[in-house]
């Protein structure tokens, strides 16, 4: 028999699996979703309380020839020349790092020739990988131009790197819960859509890869809020010193938490279809069903209990 119920946790899962494969792929080229963030750093003003023209003159080092004009030069000349020369740009960083669940991105600042706001435009983003781990200081150190180094700069190297070191391992398992979770999330359909069938075996297999795929999603969307919330905070407390701040996407946290719940919807409703769902084994009896064997003289008795009241009686 077909089951309608089944729909509802259907629907859920394809929600879930989409949200959570957008979580995923986001970030994977400067065009996808680059917005959807699980932390991103903005060195735009690091150094402007130094003077970077004498630092840079003393190590030897001449301006314009670092990574980032050399990823500016293969962009369009009409982008290029909206891009703001920063105090980051100076130092041969980019003006903004952000980290996504299996790669990160670099942007430069850049402003509107018509309403003159600045936004972020992402000029590279590397390609996933699986096991990803995001390091910033490594990256602003390899960005850094060479002669220049993070001390020099007067970044709390220390700090940063003592909360970052305790939550590598964690930026790892997070990376691949995600890859798992949506793997799972996709499964969840094709089972689901098994359990139109009215099966006790299918709810049961179905409420278990939903299961699954909540607690991969579930402590992979753990672990991102608490690595955005603590790297957040020491950036913003720490390297504020330097002009350096931190912040999360609220787009990245909705979506990644909105896939949770759909899979946490999607449990309790095939175990409300397995425990409530009707589960025909066989044709029923009726009521009225003559049993296979009667006794002796019963039939009779039936009849006379039926008609003997209106029937003929016997004469003595």
């Amino acid at each position: 028999m077909i089951r309608l119920a089944a729909i509802f946790p259907i629907a859920l899962s394809i929600a879930a699996f989409i949200l959570a494969l957008l979580t995923l792929l986001a970030g994977k080229d400067p065009k996808f979703m680059t917005d959807v963030f699980i932390l991103r750093v903005n060195t735009t003003q690091i150094g402007t309380n130094i003077d970077v023209p004498s630092l840079l003159s003393t190590a030897g080092i001449t301006p314009g020839n670092s990574a980032v004009d050399a990823v500016l030069a293969r962009l369009p000349a009409g982008e290029v020349g909206n891009i703001l020369n920063t105090a980051a740009r100076n130092l041969g960083l980019h003006d903004y790092y952000s980290a996504y669940p299996s790669t990160y991105c670099r942007g430069s600042s850049v402003q509107d020739n018509t309403t003159h706001q600045t936004t972020e435009l992402v000029t590279s983003c590397t390609s996933p990988q699986y096991p990803f781990e995001f390091d910033p200081v490594a990256i602003i150190e390899t960005d850094l131009l060479k002669g220049v180094t993070l001390e020099q700069l007067n970044f709390p190297t220390q700090e940063v790197n003592k909360v970052v070191d305790a939550l590598k391992t964690a930026y790892k398992v997070m990376n691949i819960l995600y890859l798992v979770g949506v793997i799972l999330a996709g499964v969840s359909i094709l089972t689901g859509m098994a359990g139109f069938m009215a099966s006790r075996l299918l709810e049961v297999l179905n409420q278990l890869v939903a299961l699954l795929a909540l607690l991969a999603l579930g402590v992979a969307s753990a672990i991102a809020t608490v690595f955005a919330t603590r790297v957040r905070d020491v950036f913003n407390e720490k390297a504020a010193q330097i002009n350096v701040s931190a912040d999360r996407s609220t787009k990245f946290l909705g979506m990644t938490w909105a896939a949770v719940g759909c899979l946490l919807l999607v449990v309790m409703s095939w175990c409300a279809v397995c425990c409530c769902g009707r589960h025909r084994g066989g044709r029923k009896r009726s009521v009225q069903e003559e049993p296979l064997y009667e006794e002796p003289g019963m039939r009779e008795t039936k009849r006379r209990g039926m008609f003997g009241r209106f029937g003929r009686r016997d004469r003595v």
